[in-house]
C-alpha cells in the first residue's frame, strides 16, 4: 500500500472519530444521553436478536409459572370442604327446594279451590236464574191465560160494579178457594182508586199480601182509602 493511500484512509478515519466524538458530545451536552441510557444502549447492542427473543420468551414463561404458583398458594390457604359438609350442604339445599316445591303446591292448591269454589257458586246462580225465568214465563203465562178469557173481562165488569164491601167479599170467595193470582189480576185492571177502596175492605195481612203481589206484577196500587 502506498504512502498517499494509507494517508487518505487514516484521515477519513480520523474524521469520522472526531465526528463521533462530536456527536456523542452534543448529545451528552443536550442533555439526551447519560450513564443509564449509556447502560441501556450497551445492553442493547450487548445481545443479538436471537439472544433478545430467548430472553423475553424466558421471562414470559417465568411470569407464567410465578402467577400459576400464586393461585396455587391461594387455593392452598382456603380450607377444604370435607365430605360431611358437603352433605349437610347438599341437605340443606334440599330442604330448601322441597320447601319452595311445598309452597308452590300449597299456592296452586288454594288457587284450584278458589276456582272450583267459583264455578260451584257461578252454576247455583244460573240455576236458580233459569229457576226464576221458568217460573216468571209460567206466572205470566197464567196472567194471560187469565186476563185473556172472555169471562174474565165480564167478571171485571162486575166487580168493578159493586161496592168496595160487596167486591171485596166475593174476592175474598176466590182468594179462600186458591185462586190468589185471578184476585189480583182483577185488582190490576181495575182503576185504581177502586182497587185501593176494595183492598181497604180486607184485614191488614190479607190487604199487606194482595198488596205484594200486585207490586211483583210492576203496579203499585195507592194506599188504602175508606169506602
Amino acid at each position: 500500500m502506498s504512502r498517499t493511500l494509507w494517508t487518505v484512509i487514516s484521515t477519513v478515519a480520523l474524521a469520522n472519530l472526531l465526528a463521533i466524538v462530536g456527536f456523542v458530545g452534543w448529545l451528552g451536552a443536550t442533555g439526551r444521553l447519560n450513564g443509564e441510557r449509556v447502560q441501556r444502549l450497551r445492553a442493547v447492542f450487548a445481545e443479538t436478536t436471537a439472544q433478545e427473543q430467548a430472553r423475553l420468551a424466558a421471562e414470559a414463561a417465568e411470569a407464567e409459572a410465578a402467577a400459576r404458583r400464586a393461585a396455587e398458594e391461594e387455593a392452598a390457604d382456603r380450607p377444604p370442604i370435607d365430605a360431611g359438609d358437603r352433605l349437610a350442604l347438599q341437605a340443606q339445599y334440599d330442604a330448601i327446594m322441597q320447601q319452595r316445591l311445598a309452597q308452590a303446591r300449597e299456592t296452586l292448591d288454594a288457587m284450584r279451590d278458589a276456582l272450583a269454589a267459583e264455578r260451584a257458586q257461578l252454576d247455583a246462580d244460573l240455576a236458580a236464574f233459569r229457576s226464576e225465568k221458568a217460573a216468571f214465563e209460567a206466572m205470566r203465562a197464567r196472567i194471560e191465560a187469565i186476563e185473556g178469557d172472555e169471562q174474565f173481562s165480564k167478571a171485571l165488569a162486575l166487580y168493578s160494579s159493586l161496592k168496595p164491601a160487596d167486591a171485596a167479599a166475593a174476592l175474598r170467595v176466590l182468594y179462600e178457594q186458591g185462586r190468589v193470582e185471578q184476585v189480583v189480576a182483577y185488582l190490576d185492571r181495575m182503576e185504581e182508586r177502586k182497587a185501593s177502596k176494595i183492598l181497604g175492605q180486607f184485614e191488614p195481612e190479607l190487604a199487606a199480601v194482595l198488596l205484594e203481589r200486585l207490586r211483583t206484577r210492576g203496579v203499585v196500587v195507592a194506599g188504602t182509602e175508606e169506602p
